[in-house]
């Protein structure tokens, strides 16, 4: 382990309350059930049982070059998670089905896929933002100031629609049709 472990510490206001799901206890079944299947998979640990699979495939290809050869054989892997599994299978067996049976319910599928809600109710629909209306004197207003760029573009695009006048969907475009409005205006009138 070289270099240093960071942990950052949260603020006051990072803090944040968190519902726990209601755990649900084991029953006398599935504990016993669990110790049989802890007990078939127990066994005394001999480091010397274990080959270290990297220190292996470096003999193996010392020995290639020693010998001349092509390619080196492949060093065989007995801890991994293949050779682990099948072993685990082999001593276990009916014993992992007996108890997925007494923990999972009838029906349940672990390669089913799981839909995730989004917070708050499904039947709620997000609520539209109302439209901001703006009346011809405050156009007026932003015009003389100079103030049309501090509007938004949506804004802008009403503005334009207003006074029917062609905008583009940039901001430096709809500005450029907002110039026009104090010549329309004045037609108007």
């Amino acid at each position: 382990m070289n270099g240093f472990h960071l942990i950052f510490l949260p603020y006051a206001d990072d803090k944040r309350n968190v519902d726990f799901t209601e755990k649900i206890p084991a029953n006398q079944q599935q504990v016993k059930k669990m110790k049989e299947i802890i007990q078939k998979l127990r066994f005394k640990y001999r480091s010397e049982s274990f080959e270290n699979p990297v220190l292996q495939q470096h003999y193996m290809n010392l020995e290639a070059l020693a010998l001349d050869l092509m390619e080196p054989e492949k060093a065989e892997d007995l801890t991994g998670k293949n050779n682990l599994v099948e072993l685990m299978d082999g001593r276990l067996g009916s014993l992992a089905e007996e108890f997925k049976q007494l923990v999972y319910p009838p029906g349940y599928d672990p390669n089913g896929k799981t839909i995730k809600q989004k917070q708050g109710s499904c039947t709620e629909q997000p609520e539209k933002k109302a439209k901001m209306e703006l009346s011809e004197e405050m156009v007026r207003n932003h015009v003389d100031k100079g103030t049309l760029g501090k509007l938004t573009v949506p804004i802008l695009k009403d503005i334009c629609r207003i006074y029917k006048l062609t905008g583009g969907g940039k901001k430096q475009e709809l500005l450029d049709c907002g110039c026009l409005i104090p010549i329309i205006s004045v037609q108007h009138i």
